[in-house]
């Protein structure tokens, strides 16, 4: 649903269907998604989004932790260390095989890109790319952020 609330200025409201993958950035590594839900705001460049993906097995997926599907590519500056971005907070988690006081965050890397990579960070280790190693046989993820784009249409 669109709304024109100016001249410069375009709401759009939806639904997406973001899914768990890996390096390959394919998903098609076997994994079950029994749930996989999105829901997000455009105001301008800006999004806004709410996703809930469970996975009930992970297939052959390795490397990386990463979620795609997104409504639109986000749009990343460039940082000082030229890592990631912070792009959302992941809010319940379950299905980690991590050490208790991690948090847990999804990021994107810098340019024009259509999936988010998670994080964990704490204070003894620092910040990490999240591991498939690191996750048990089915993984829950929550996530609520937001991010600038610049594309005029919803991703395929």
């Amino acid at each position: 649903m669109s709304y024109n609330a100016g001249a410069s200025l375009l709401l759009e409201e939806g639904q997406f269907t973001p899914y768990f993958t890996d390096n390959s950035l394919n998903g098609s590594e076997g994994q079950t998604h029994t749930l996989q839900y999105g829901f997000y705001t455009k105001i301008g460049s800006r999004v806004l989004y709410n996703l809930d993906l469970f996975m009930s097995a992970k297939g052959s997926l390795s490397g990386s932790v990463i979620i795609r599907g997104l409504p639109y590519r986000v749009n990343s500056p460039t940082t000082a260390n030229g890592m990631f971005n912070p792009t959302g907070s992941v809010y319940s988690s379950a299905g980690l095989s991590i050490a208790s006081g991690t948090s847990v965050s999804a990021y994107s890397s810098e340019g024009l890109v259509d999936y988010l990579t998670i994080v964990n960070s704490d204070d003894t280790d620092g910040f990490s790319i999240l591991q498939w190693s690191e996750v048990g046989a089915t993984l829950r993820l929550s996530v609520a952020g937001q991010y600038y784009t610049e594309d005029t249409t919803p991703a395929p």
